[in-house]
């Protein structure tokens, strides 16, 4: 990256892609054209991609055309990426007015043939199906508010994930972290921005670019409007994240490949060593949370598989995991949990609670909860077995049987069984 503002000539960079959980760049060298595009494809727009090349020297009309027709088809995936759209158009406007006609005609091309689809299917050219979403409250019109800049920032930036010696060791909550937020807010689990790209904070190093500061400045810029514009809808939710990230990203990385080249020679390895350190440790973040998804669904859907992959990077028996592990242990019985097996989504939890004199045993998996009222004394000690064989998780006291449930398959890691 550093040739690209030291060695070469002014006029060439790298184009860098970069997307939560992959980051390469495009070997192709572009030189010349004066044009900044962006598209987003995948289904329901989850994947978005920054694509840029900068010259703002001569403003070649056909790299002008591409990027306006790219950044309107980002529209069609995400309609708010049209705050990139403007921003680009601005920043024309401002170096090369006399070129943004060549800009703004596949942009309005583009618009018109999806505001007449959109009026076609749903009676208003601004309407782009939030109102027919079959979906949960607050979740089929914006609720844009202020009040929901804070929490907004809060999930899509800093919500950490959970840390685990189980392997795959990163994985995203849950439950939503505990965050002062209103009512309409609606959000999912979600792992900040700032763990899958730690590079993110230096964003200010865009400052240093010089000649291709146009480029990334316009990357950050866009990225952070964007980003303010998402939070205020009160919608917070892991895929929005690809919506500013990649913008975000490629600024920052640029910023820092041109810092890079300003440091003296003698301290160029610093800069170097951060940059690759934050992007070891994103790509590892990454690779974790590609490996769990958001709601474990390789343990749900193929947990032998999972046990297997597992087995490969746990070298400790205690935090390798097994599947349906032989569980049978006797625990004092008291009030809230009693003993868990497993880790969440996917966990077992057996509780007591109390309603005043009433008692009620609690067993839990994967939201599916039986529970027994305790007639008469409760036991001192209770005993809990699981028999692999049948899937059923089996709870006694005093010699008798109090609550069998079945739970099917059961994965646990020595480390993940015993006592709250």
């Amino acid at each position: 990256m550093e040739t690209a503002y030291g060695a070469r000539p002014a006029g060439e960079l790298w184009a860098v892609r970069i997307v939560p959980g992959r980051v390469s760049v495009f070997g192709r060298r572009v030189d010349g054209p004066a044009s900044i595009g962006a598209s987003g494809t995948g289904d329901a727009g989850d994947d978005a991609a920054a694509l840029g090349t900068c010259q703002f020297e001569s403003s070649r009309p056909e790299w002008l055309a591409a990027a306006g027709f790219m950044f309107g088809m980002a529209v069609t995936c995400r309609p708010h990426l049209i705050i990139a759209g403007a921003v680009v158009l601005a920043a024309i406007l401002f170096s090369a007015w006399r070129t943004v006609i060549y800009f703004v005609t596949p942009l309005l091309v583009v618009g018109m043939a999806l505001a007449t689809y959109n009026y076609e299917r749903f009676g208003n050219p601004l309407e782009f199906g939030n109102r027919y979403l079959l979906a949960g409250p607050n979740q089929s019109k914006l609720n844009r508010s202020p009040s929901n800049l804070k929490p907004g920032m809060y999930y899509l930036l800093l919500s950490a994930p959970e840390f685990s010696p189980v392997f795959p060791w990163i994985l995203i909550t849950p439950h939503v972290r505990d965050f002062p937020r209103p009512a309409t807010n609606t959000t999912e689990p979600t792992a900040g921005a700032i763990y899958l790209a730690p590079f993110l904070p230096l964003a200010l190093l865009v400052l240093f670019a010089r000649r291709v500061r146009p480029l990334l400045g316009v990357c950050v810029v866009s990225g952070l409007l964007v980003l303010c514009f998402i939070s205020a809808t009160g919608w917070s939710t892991q895929r929005y994240e690809v919506d500013f990230l990649p913008l975000l990203a490629l600024g920052c990385v640029g910023g820092f490949a041109a810092a890079i080249g300003w440091v003296g020679s003698y301290w160029r390895w610093a800069p170097t060593s951060v940059l690759c350190v934050a992007i070891v440790c994103g790509a590892a973040v990454n690779l974790a949370l590609g490996l769990a998804g958001p709601y474990d669904e390789m343990k749900l859907n193929k947990p032998a598989r999972f046990v297997r992959i597992a087995g490969w990077f746990s070298p400790i028996e205690r935090f390798r995991p097994v599947l349906n592990p032989r569980i049978d242990v006797s625990i004092k019985t008291g009030a809230g949990l009693l003993f868990f097996a497993g880790q969440l989504p996917y966990r077992y939890e057996l509780s007591m609670e109390r309603d005043g004199p009433r008692a009620s045993l609690v067993s839990r998996y994967n939201q599916s909860p039986v529970t027994q009222e305790m007639a008469g004394d409760v036991p001192d000690v209770l005993r809990v077995t699981y028999t692999p064989v049948s899937g059923e998780m089996n709870v006694s006291g005093d010699g008798r049987q109090i609550l069998v449930h079945k739970i099917g398959w059961l994965v646990s890691a020595p480390v993940q069984i015993g006592l709250p």
